[in-house]
């Protein structure tokens, strides 16, 4: 980490081993004071809030994050953060200064804005959260709402139970709608969706934002896959719900347009090979006429 990256202000430190934790207003730093390297955490890595006020860790090596918009634990050595907000039963999401305190059998104290809040951490980190079963919810072509009938070439079921899209080269736009079932922690949802054949990397969308819109997809074959999990959850673990799309290709590329164009080639072909032959036979016959006539020149 370049030296600039720590000139910031510094609300809380905590240490474990050779690895120290500073708590910025810039996010939360790991540094190592061994080899003199460090590591920035910001929000794009999973933190509530860039905004860190206290800190504390814990023997089973977590570090518990005081923010301005929640409460997180991060597990070190897989660099995961669970986000914890008042609807899960904190004072409130902004916590104080320094306000922090572990007591002789190893509960939390982080003080806010309403008091404070205690948990034994050994109890919050052994819930398991559940895996979620992703599903689509609609798909929308042209701004059109696509719904299954039996004449329909574009979905092959409803599109909860959808395993096929079918699009035209003309479908320059479309969206496909997903959603889970989870009434517990529903702010705490990711979503995170890659076009298989078309992006390399997943995309990932907070909560509030569940559609997936493309434009101008290429003609051929693609599977969208899509993932919900719950923040601090194993990204690698979660359920994938996938859907194959294909993109037919405009008229002048469709299969009987190459069958056309093969035949006419193959035509063309023909009356090229014929004119050769036709020219081939001309010219053996003028070369056999100017020999003839030699021979009769010579005899007069």
């Amino acid at each position: 980490m370049p030296k600039r990256e720590l000139k910031t202000q510094i609300n809380a430190c905590c240490q474990r081993g050779d690895t120290l934790w500073v708590g910025t207003n810039r996010g939360l730093i790991r540094y190592d004071v061994k080899n003199g390297q460090g590591k920035r955490y910001t929000r794009s890595d999973g933190l509530p809030c860039d905004v860190i006020e206290t800190l504390q860790k814990t023997p089973a090596g977590d570090v518990w994050i005081g923010t301005l918009n929640g409460l997180s634990c991060l597990t070190p050595s897989t660099e995961l953060f669970k986000n914890y907000y008042s609807q899960d039963g904190l004072q409130s999401n902004e916590f104080r200064f320094g306000a922090t305190f572990v007591d002789k059998n190893g509960e939390l104290y982080f003080g806010g804005n309403n008091g404070f809040t205690v948990f034994n951490p050994r109890r919050v980190n052994s819930y398991e959260l559940p895996v979620l079963e992703p599903f689509f919810t609609r798909l929308t072509v042209l701004n059109e709402t696509i719904k299954f009938n039996s004449e329909s070439s574009i979905l092959d079921a409803p599109i909860d139970q959808a395993t096929r899209i079918i699009l035209n080269y003309s479908d320059v736009i479309f969206s496909l709608d997903f959603s889970v079932v989870e009434f517990a922690s529903p702010n705490k949802i990711v979503y995170a969706y890659k076009m298989e054949g078309y992006e390399e990397s997943w995309q990932y969308m907070p909560s509030a934002y569940r559609s997936a819109i493309y434009r101008k997809l290429p003609p051929g074959e693609y599977v969208f896959k899509l993932k919900a999990y719950i923040e601090g959850s194993d990204f690698d673990k979660a359920a994938v719900k996938s859907i194959k799309i294909r993109v037919l290709p405009p008229w002048y590329r469709s299969w009987w347009a190459y069958i056309i164009y093969t035949f006419l080639l193959a035509l063309v072909t023909k009356y090229l090979h014929s004119y050769w032959l036709r020219r081939r036979k001309r010219q053996a016959e003028l070369v056999e006429l100017q020999n003839k006539r030699g021979q009769v020149t010579h005899v007069y």
